[in-house]
């Protein structure tokens, strides 16, 4: 098994190098690893609960050799229902020399020592979804007493550090009002909080968009998670990514997409797409990037997969990376 993904000073250089350089020879900085739709919780905004039968690969290693991508996120559905998940971890550490492997996860099945082995294995990072900060989270995913669990495994999982235990959490109507207090939740809990901008393509409803009449309230939202970055060291987020994101709402989408080129989607069977939104080109054992040209991109998301991957190259954004993140200031 490969040694745990605890992100040192030293490898957090090595990530900026990698970062860089990733980002000056045109390849993907980030691969999203679907390892399975499956799922079972059963999100509004997300249709993968419905998937009954799958094709899926026991190892994904090739796959990141072939990549060689600064990060990996493994995503699903649910990823561990996957019974072999620490071994898909492991393969994928132990790939290549330096990558940053993470985790999305509505938590239902994580255990303490679940986390333990992923971490043995090469885990960098655990992500729990997080949609509200009380009981109406349990009530939009189907999984009663969800968020409790997930705030016992954040207090049990303490010790392994902020920085590796996150929230993640999609902005959309319904819960635009409470990301301040999502974030002041994961302060609490001792772990951090990344957010990302809810998009309909997943579902064709476009009924938890923001509205343009909520954007200014959304500008504010911002600047208040940005000042609480400031003060607090926890919000994983890039600025130059959260202050796009009122104007992805504002205008209905954002152009400029870099699928495929920036960051890149692997389905649960070894398929490539450019985006986990758009039609499968070509399997991974055959892609080549002329396979790109085979895609229409769009402009209807402002994923974090999608906006981080994009951020210019800047000493600030390198120093954001380097520099050691630690818990700052009160929160009021």
């Amino acid at each position: 098994m490969a040694t745990n993904g605890h992100m040192g000073p030293w490898q957090k250089s090595k990530a900026a190098v990698k970062w860089v350089d990733s980002k000056l020879h045109d390849r993907p900085r980030l691969v999203n690893l679907e390892v399975t739709k499956k799922c079972n919780a059963g999100c509004g905004f997300c249709p993968y609960w419905m998937t009954k039968t799958e094709t899926v690969l026991d190892d994904y290693a090739p796959i990141i050799r072939k990549f060689t991508p600064m990060v990996v996120t493994i995503s699903g559905g649910e990823p561990t229902l996957r019974k072999n998940i620490v071994d898909i971890v492991g393969g994928i550490k132990e790939s290549q020399r330096f990558v940053y492997v993470s985790m999305v996860t509505n938590a239902s099945l994580m255990t303490p020592e679940l986390a333990q082995k992923l971490f043995g294995a090469g885990l960098s990072q655990i992500t729990f979804s997080v949609d509200f900060p009380d009981e109406r989270h349990d009530a939009g995913r189907k999984l009663p007493g969800n968020l409790a669990r997930i705030k016992k495994l954040c207090r049990d999982l303490q010790p392994i550090g902020f920085d590796r235990i996150s929230f993640n959490t999609f902005i959309m109507k319904d819960n635009m009002s409470e990301a301040v207090n999502i974030a002041k939740l994961a302060y609490e809990l001792g772990v951090s909080v990344s957010y990302s901008a809810y998009s309909s393509l997943k579902t064709d409803k476009d009924d938890q968009m923001v509205l343009p009449s909520d954007v200014p309230q959304l500008h504010r939202t911002i600047e208040e998670i940005i000042a609480l970055k400031r003060r607090t060291g926890h919000v994983r987020n890039s600025d130059y990514y959260l202050r796009k994101i009122p104007e992805y709402f504002a205008k209905g989408g954002i152009g400029g997409c870099q699928a495929g080129r920036a960051w890149i989607h692997v389905t649960a069977d070894g398929h490539v797409q450019p985006c986990s939104e758009l039609p499968v080109i070509a399997h991974f054992s055959e892609y080549t990037v002329a396979d790109l040209e085979k895609s229409k991109l769009c402009d209807k998301c402002w994923f974090a997969c999608r906006g981080e991957s994009t951020v210019p190259v800047s000493a600030a954004r390198v120093g954001e990376m380097i520099g050691k993140p630690s818990f700052g200031a009160q929160l009021a």
